[in-house]
């Protein structure tokens, strides 16, 4: 496959750079959460045990949610889909016609859309990234705070991180605020004092901010959509029928206590999605 990443091929000083840089978000953001939790683990007495193992389990099933999100291949076109040559727009139909392959998503003039970078035939609801350099499945945007393409493969994670980060910002606004007020008791420094007004603080505006982002990607797993689709109004619906149906064509077909579980999810296979009422095989 071409690589566009240029700099990365000239020296291994810029490429070193390069990936710092791209990284440097990912980093903010693990001492941020880090950061922000600390001063849970600071309260005394029985209300300050249960608080600080609450926070622990937050913080667990936050970090692990961002590190898969940051981490997971959000999935790329497979080998079924390359085009071996560089032939003109009417060999590429045929290629395309001899493999029968299924798309709904086509050109205006029918034919299939084709990704001259990659030099593949591109899946439905499949798009180009130029930050990645590839074609990426069922792609929702690129996000530079996880330094990857939120795609079919990472999505839940990508769901799960925002559902987490949510929930933990509302929990530390609710009780670093009441040991706030009920800290003359509890500390007897002013540092002290001031982390827990600041974590408070910072946990409301999270999870207010965040609340409103992570309600519209909501929607879009309940009704099967990406950003992508939303933004440019695909003419074809990849509804499944049913709420249940649609949840599962993002978060896993393994059941609701697993949607709630960083772990890997069955998903289908990301490249032959269906019009609402046909069925689509899913894989482990």
């Amino acid at each position: 496959m071409h690589n566009i990443h240029s700099p990365w091929e000239k020296s291994s000083l810029c490429a070193w750079a390069i990936l710092v840089c791209s990284y440097t978000p990912v980093f903010c953001v693990y001492l941020l959460i880090l950061g922000v939790n600390y001063p849970a683990l600071l309260c005394t007495g029985y209300m300050g045990m249960v608080q600080t193992g609450v926070t622990i389990q937050l913080v667990l099933l936050l970090l692990v949610s961002y590190s898969r999100c940051v981490w997971t291949d959000p999935g790329g076109v497979g080998d079924e889909w390359k085009h071996a040559g560089h032939a003109e727009q009417g060999d590429i139909n045929f290629a395309f016609s001899d493999k029968r392959i299924a798309c709904h998503e086509l050109k205006e003039n029918g034919d299939p859309r084709y990704c001259k970078t990659c030099e593949v035939f591109k899946p439905d609801r499949t798009h180009h990234c130029s930050a990645c350099g590839r074609c990426i499945l069922k792609m929702d945007h690129h996000c530079v705070f996880v330094n990857n393409c939120i795609g079919h493969r990472n999505h839940k994670y990508f769901i799960l991180f925002l559902f987490y980060i949510v929930l933990d910002g509302a929990w530390l606004g609710a009780t670093l605020s009441t040991r706030y007020i009920a800290a003359k008791s509890t500390f007897r420094n002013v540092l002290c004092h001031a982390l827990l007004l600041l974590s408070s603080v910072i946990g409301t505006v999270f999870a207010i901010v965040l609340f409103f982002f992570l309600a519209f990607h909501l929607y879009l797993v309940v009704s099967n959509q990406t950003t992508i689709d939303l933004s440019f109004r695909t003419p074809v619906t990849y509804r499944r029928g049913t709420l249940t149906a649609n949840i599962q064509a993002s978060l896993g077909k393994d059941g609701p206590l697993f949607w709630f579980l960083p772990l890997k999810p069955s998903l289908p296979t990301g490249d032959n999605w269906m019009r609402e009422g046909q069925r689509e095989a899913f894989s482990v």
